[in-house]
């Protein structure tokens, strides 16, 4: 589960953007690793908005790949169950230890465990979206710094 901050995807831009020099270029890195730490940042604070955090491995897991000489950026997570987090999942039936180990960590009892565990079976489990949210409400200042940076706007 990731979101890339990349220009590669408007090629044209891209191959201006390589050809950068100076300035313009360091402008450029700037906005895309800036948007970067914002979205990392604002990623971890919906999962603790959205009350997702357990153990806390999915928001240590939040970081930052960046690539081309700095013009792109991911931001992501390793962890597997993220995209059940930000996405949701449909019914199925869930590992009953990982429930009940779950529940005891919350202090619930084994009975609400198993009410838990067949509530996820019948009916899944519901969308927390954490990393489109953090992308959505970082990208227009990201456009803006970028277009004030190359002189013109994303397409």
């Amino acid at each position: 589960m990731s979101v890339t901050i990349d220009t590669a995807d408007i090629d044209r831009v891209l191959r201006d953007l390589e050809g950068l020099k100076g300035n313009v270029r360091k402008g450029v890195v700037e906005a895309v690793q800036g948007a970067a730490v914002d979205v990392e940042r604002e990623a971890k604070l919906k999962i603790q908005a959205n009350k997702s955090v357990d153990e806390g491995r999915l928001i240590s897991s939040i970081s930052i790949r960046r690539f081309r000489r700095g013009l792109a950026a991911t931001v992501g997570t390793t962890v597997s169950y993220a995209e059940a987090i930000e996405e949701g999942r449909g019914p199925h039936k869930p590992n009953w230890t990982s429930i009940k180990q779950w529940a005891e960590r919350k202090g619930l009892s084994r009975q609400a465990a198993g009410a838990i565990w067949a509530s996820i079976k019948k009916k899944g489990t519901k969308a927390k979206p954490f990393m489109v949210p953090a992308w959505e409400k970082v990208e227009p200042g990201f456009r803006s710094e970028f277009a004030d940076k190359i002189g013109r706007k994303l397409p």
